[in-house]
């Protein structure tokens, strides 16, 4: 079995980019993974690792010293490239997202979440490829109630469309706490990498981070994002009444 875990940073409307990223990798892959990982928590005395609370020292990693926390990400970050896995990732540009993406589009597509998952869904699907026909791929997500329902809805949109490369190999969406999901954690780094290089970039003109420049030219990484650009082209098909087969074609 392929596993794909998939982590959200960014909060719609809240902030100004969402990013849906994650890791794809066979399920033995991410067993050994999963035991360094844990190993590596031990070692920090941690249960979980949140990239966001490491950073900004809070929870589990309240009074830890700067020079601690860059310790963690690093060893983190040295963990996620020694292994076999394939990262994929989009984002939005909310106010992009707002401005262009309304009426029956808006509708279909639904929120900049779900646009951001079918992509995953899609670079998942052309992966599962390259395997043996005999696997099938397992997407996870972290637990978000208020988007599951549609999501599920959209999978199934997938799965039932003929030209979806793959679709009877794409198996089960279940959404799980990061919490209890190691590979969750693990999507988490690039969600948070990917949301705040994208969001650094295009705002504050600073400098690339360390850690999303090893996470995207370590291992095998795919990334988009949907800038005004992006999106006028996938939105006028919506509305003309065609799915698009992918969100950027």
């Amino acid at each position: 079995m392929y596993v794909a875990y998939v982590d959200e940073s960014g909060s719609y409307p809240q902030t100004r980019v969402l990013a849906v990223a994650g890791y794809a990798a066979p399920a033995l892959e991410w067993a050994r993974l999963e035991f360094a990982w844990k190993k590596m928590l031990r070692s920090w005395n941690l249960e979980a690792f949140h990239m966001v609370d490491c950073i900004h020292k809070v929870g589990e990693f309240a009074g830890w010293s700067q020079e601690r926390s860059d310790a963690a990400i690093k060893e983190v970050v040295d963990l996620v490239v020694g292994y076999d896995v394939h990262g994929i990732g989009a984002a939005v540009l909310l106010r992009d997202y707002d401005a262009i993406v309304t009426g029956r589009a808006r509708r279909e597509i639904g929120e900049p979440w779900h646009l951001c998952l079918r992509h995953l869904v899609f670079e998942v699907s052309r992966r599962i490829d390259r395997l043996p026909r005999s696997e099938w791929v397992a997407v996870v997500c972290d637990l978000q109630q208020q988007f599951a329902a549609e999501a599920s809805r959209m999978y199934e949109r997938c799965r039932e469309t003929p030209e979806w490369p793959q679709r009877n190999r794409l198996g089960t969406l279940t959404f799980a706490s990061r919490a209890e999901e190691v590979g969750l954690q693990v999507a988490d780094v690039l969600a948070y990498e990917t949301f705040r290089h994208l969001d650094n970039t295009l705002y504050c003109n600073r400098e690339i981070r360390r850690s999303i420049d090893r996470l995207v030219h370590e291992r095998p990484y795919v990334g988009v994002y949907y800038d005004r650009e992006a999106l006028e082209p996938l939105v006028a098909r919506w509305q003309g009444g065609q799915e698009p087969l992918v969100p950027h074609d």
